[in-house]
């Protein structure tokens, strides 16, 4: 009877479980007045090759292997945001989506300013 009622609880609903074949934990903190010492430390800031796809299907077989030919890829800055430089279409933009907004629906009256709130 006992066996019919008891559940084998899973690792992942077990909150004693805290992770299963993982690293002990460590800090990977430098000062940053010693960050040009450390030869662990990478920068990743500068021009990368870049090819943007419509759709994942569409992007090139074998795109990550070391030996693939990207000398036909444009290239873009990073850190930096890809649909700022050209590729693809902007999802977000702040300033347009918030005149819309502005537009749209007036702010109530605040401290005498009518709006309440510039932008």
């Amino acid at each position: 009877m006992l066996a019919l009622t008891a559940k084998a609880q899973v690792d992942w609903e077990n909150p004693a479980v805290l992770g299963i074949n993982k690293l002990p934990y460590h800090a990977t903190l430098q000062l940053p007045s010693r960050e040009r010492e450390c030869k662990e430390i990478v920068s990743l800031d500068g021009q990368w090759a870049f090819y943007w796809s419509p759709r994942p299907e569409a992007c090139p077989a074998d795109f990550w292997r070391e030996d693939f030919d990207v000398s036909a890829w444009n290239s873009i800055t990073v850190p930096g945001n890809w649909q700022t430089q050209g590729f693809g279409t902007p999802i977000y933009c702040m300033f347009y989506k918030l005149q819309k907004l502005r537009a749209a629906f007036p702010l109530p009256c605040r401290g005498g300013v009518r709006g309440g709130v510039s932008i």
